[in-house]
């Protein structure tokens, strides 16, 4: 298991708010792009909801790890909501589980690929 990067950036747009999980992925950690997905529900509401669903981004270059501010072609614009690592306990392309280390929650999630684009998180017991 590896410690990866994480980060939920709030994004704004004129077609309203969401926010975006990008995470390290454990090959070749240093040149890979992050793993994205697009999430209604910030992290501090994530143990309440227990399973939420999330769209799958392209992936994202690693600066936004760190960056706030405007984005091209008048797509909005982004806030770090929140930070910090996660380990990867299993990572297949259609499931993968982390052990996540962030200021608002704490915790294992489980991703699972529904199609393409769809994803659903939920909140595993530890242990």
């Amino acid at each position: 298991m590896q410690r990866l990067a994480c980060v939920i950036l709030r994004h704004s747009s004129s077609q309203g708010c969401h926010y975006d999980w990008l995470f390290e992925q454990p090959v070749a950690r240093e040149t890979s792009l992050l793993w994205a997905a697009r999430s209604a529900h910030a992290p501090r509401a994530w143990s309440a909801v227990g399973r939420w669903a999330l769209d799958a981004l392209p992936p994202h270059r690693r600066l936004y790890l760190n960056y706030q501010g405007p984005l091209s072609r008048q797509r909005g614009r982004v806030v770090r909501m929140d930070g910090g690592w996660c380990r990867d306990r299993l990572w297949t392309p259609h499931r993968i589980l982390l052990d996540v280390h962030l200021r608002q929650f704490t915790g294992l999630v489980e991703l699972e690929r529904l199609t393409p684009e769809r994803w659903h998180a939920r909140i595993l017991p530890c242990g």
